[in-house]
Order: structure tokens, then C-alpha cells, then sequence
């Protein structure tokens, strides 16, 4: 398994079952550096990561606000015909948008508007907000992409 972003440190954990590949990453020299390197000093900082994110039962709020989003996204991709498969687990999450001129502008929209999501692929728009996010914020930006579908839809 490899993290990575939300801990702001990256690395990979990898059990037995590595050892059933003879030249395995980890047995090779220079096969994992720079970003997957890690080192003792984030090994340290993740460690206090993880305590918060087990401490503030982070995890289990990314499914929750991850729910909440998808089903919003859901809604109003049944008022806008523009959006269409809405698709997410946790906090990461993606919907579709007509092509990449119409998802350019929506994103940029966004942008204008406050609400900071990543273009992907050809046509998609992606979320990958904070593990502490809150239902107050995924509202007020659900709430703001609904006006802009229904600006885009007229």
C-alpha cells in the first residue's frame, strides 16, 4: 500500500508476501527514492500524523462527508444533464462533465467562486479535500456548484 498527500509524507508498507517477488523493489537498489524514499524525520512526523487521524476519527469522517458529497454531486447531476457519473469513496471523489471545454470552465468558475477542486483526465472534475472537513463546508460548496450547473445549464 502506498500513502502519501494526506499524511504529508509518503511511504509504501508492504507485508510478507513481498519476499514472493525475487527482485522486488525493496531488494533492489535505487528502486524507491526521491518522494517513496522517506526518511527518519518524516517517519516521526507521520507517526504523530496517524495518532491525529486515529485520535479525531478522521478516517471515518472522510466516509461521511465523502457520502454527503457524492450524494449532493448525485442531486444536482439530476437537475444538470451537463454532469454525469458521479463516482467516489472517502474524500475522493470525481464527476464528469460534457468535455473539456465545459469542465474548464466550471472548474475556473469554481476557482472564481472559493471552491478549490482539480481538473483530471479529459473531462472530470476531482475533490480531495482536507481529512477534517466539515458538513458546514461541503454544503456552502455544494451549494455554490449547484449555481454554477444551474448558470451552466440555461
Amino acid at each position: 500500500m502506498a500513502f502519501g498527500k494526506k499524511v504529508q509524507v509518503c511511504g509504501v508498507m508492504a507485508g510478507p508476501r513481498l519476499d514472493e517477488v525475487q527482485d522486488n523493489a525493496f531488494r533492489l537498489p535505487s528502486r524507491l527514492n526521491s518522494t517513496w524514499g522517506g526518511n527518519f524525520t518524516d517517519m516521526v512526523r507521520s507517526k504523530h500524523f496517524l495518532q491525529i487521524i486515529e485520535k479525531e476519527n478522521l478516517v471515518e469522517n472522510a466516509r461521511v462527508m465523502g457520502e454527503r458529497i457524492v450524494n449532493a454531486l448525485k442531486e444536482v447531476a439530476s437537475e444538470c444533464p451537463m454532469m454525469s457519473a458521479v463516482r467516489g469513496r472517502g474524500l475522493f471523489i470525481a464527476f464528469d462533465l460534457a468535455d473539456a471545454k465545459t469542465r474548464d470552465q466550471v472548474w475556473k468558475n469554481l476557482f472564481d467562486r472559493g471552491v478549490l477542486v482539480l481538473k483530471s483526465g479529459e473531462r472530470a472534475i476531482r475533490f480531495r479535500p482536507a481529512l477534517d472537513l466539515t458538513a458546514e463546508v461541503v454544503d456552502e460548496a455544494m451549494d455554490l456548484l449547484r449555481e454554477e450547473c444551474r448558470q451552466m445549464c440555461r
